[in-house]
């Protein structure tokens, strides 16, 4: 798996069309990560790119390894709202090995792309939330 031109290619990557996110970001710094639910990754992707939601992501990560790109890299995402850095995780879910092995290669090829600084999760950012719980939140310290 690799990025070009700010998507992920290869890896079995399915790419939706999410036009309501359009401002581009300036070296973005940080990966939030989330817990999103829905019957299944795709449902939860779909939703997620519907032009009415008031919500998007640049990925979903499926129980099974399944991945959904919505959002391009450059592009500013709307999944945690009104935030700042700072806050507290706490229980959520559990993952699969093959969703955080995907995030942890995700993250790195990020990292190899973009000036990211901080892995955090949701709760991290904003106190209106408690995921993605702290299975994930060592993990993403690394």
């Amino acid at each position: 798996m690799e990025i070009l031109k700010h998507r992920l290619v290869d890896g079995g990557v399915q790419h939706l069309v999410c036009r309501k996110n359009s401002r581009k970001l300036s070296g973005p710094d940080m990966i939030v990560v989330h817990y999103t639910a829905g019957t299944s990754a795709r449902t939860a992707a779909e939703f997620l790119a519907k032009e009415e939601v008031k919500a998007s992501a640049h990925l979903v990560i499926g129980r099974q390894g399944e991945l959904f790109q919505l959002v391009p890299f450059d592009t500013e995402a709307w999944h945690a709202g009104r935030s700042c850095y700072g806050g507290r995780a706490t229980f959520w879910h559990r993952y699969t090995e093959r969703q955080k092995r995907l995030l942890r290669e995700i993250c790195r090829l990020l990292k190899q792309h973009y000036p990211i600084r901080y892995v955090v999760g949701h709760s991290d950012i904003t106190d209106r939330k408690q995921d993605p719980g702290p299975e994930l939140h060592g993990f993403m310290c690394k």
